[in-house]
């Protein structure tokens, strides 16, 4: 009988010496992440802003992470190619990759067949970085502030018209929220890129258009009228001109945005090394000034408030979206 206690104390110690194991390679493996190189998903062509931007992020999450990231461009189909590449890559966070609002929000919103949830169909890492765009005018026309575009538009009605770079755009979601504020009447003039449109709005074939923040230089020689800029208070790259919020407009904002996600169902310790790879590399002094340079804001978060926040975003642009009708072109 003694035998019999003792072969079950053995028995007992070796379960508990096999669960210590186990717990301790676990343990091992999760702290061993990474170890070997990352991939990093960009649904957009090498030499862009967002390929520019976090390829110099990336330099800097590889320090923390002690392992190298390698960007990949997959671009095609308004970035959807890219974002399926992401969401559809393995659970073990060696393959990330960037989401902006076009593919977080205006694709969805756009398109039935696309609805992607934050935090179900893909992980939010953290948010990244953030621009505006600015709305500009010929200088012959006859406003000379957003008080005067909306004055103009209510006395001619659709009689005003506005360029993009294309249905969905920052630029002309920007001013379809202005409608939407206002009740003002105004034409959408969609072209194939923010060169065409601003090229249109200089010669003077369309009155205006709300645009990227390249077309400084023309602002800043008088080529085009700056009017006012969509962040909530003002843009540095535009520091004399002031927000269409300033200019009474309540509440307005409006912004490109851009973050690392990763496929959902990933391990909780690899989003938080991921997040933690990414808030300290946009700490980083000189990163920071090259981004602001480029006309960006820099804005990290946990994963939780990036969640939140596309979420958010998902629930202010969809009635936008809903009374302009807004389509994939």
């Amino acid at each position: 009988m003694h035998s019999v206690f003792l072969s079950i104390s053995k028995l007992h110690q070796q379960i508990v010496t096999l669960l210590i194991g186990l717990a301790l390679s676990s343990h091992a493996a999760a702290q061993a992440f990474p170890n070997r190189p990352i991939n990093l998903i960009v649904a957009y062509a090498a030499g862009g802003i967002t390929d520019i931007a976090f390829r110099q992020i990336g330099q800097e999450m590889a320090k923390t992470l002690g392992q190298s990231i390698v960007v990949e461009n997959r671009t095609g189909a308004g970035g959807r190619i890219g974002a399926e590449a992401i969401i559809r890559a393995p659970k073990d966070g060696y393959t990330i990759g960037v989401f902006n609002s076009a593919i977080g929000t205006n694709l969805p919103l756009m398109s039935p067949d696309f609805k992607l949830e934050p935090g179900k169909d893909y992980t939010p890492i953290s948010s990244g970085i953030e621009t505006y765009v600015v709305m500009v005018t010929n200088p012959s026309m006859p406003f000379r502030d957003v008080k005067g575009v909306i004055d103009y538009a209510r006395a001619n009605p659709g009689k005003l018209n506005f360029a993009s770079s294309g249905a969905g755009t920052t630029g002309h979601l920007s001013f379809e929220l202005l409608r939407y504020a206002t009740g003002i009447d105004a034409t959408h003039v969609p072209f194939k890129g923010d060169a065409p449109a601003f090229s249109a709005v200089a010669g003077g074939q369309v009155q205006m258009s709300i645009t990227s923040g390249t077309v400084k230089p023309f602002v800043d020689s008088g080529k085009v009228l700056g009017i006012a800029v969509t962040s909530a208070k003002r843009w540095s790259l535009f520091p004399n001109l002031p927000s269409i919020q300033e200019s009474g407009i309540k509440d307005f904002e409006a912004s490109a945005w851009q973050g690392i996600v990763g496929p959902a169902g990933l391990p909780p310790d690899v989003v938080s090394r991921l997040n933690r790879a990414t808030v300290e590399a946009l700490k980083d002094a000189e990163l920071r000034r090259k981004l602001v340079d480029m006309g960006l804001v820099v804005s990290s978060s946990t994963p939780e408030e990036f969640t939140n926040f596309i979420k958010a975003d998902l629930a202010k642009w969809a009635p936008i979206f809903k009374a302009a009708n807004i389509k994939p072109e």
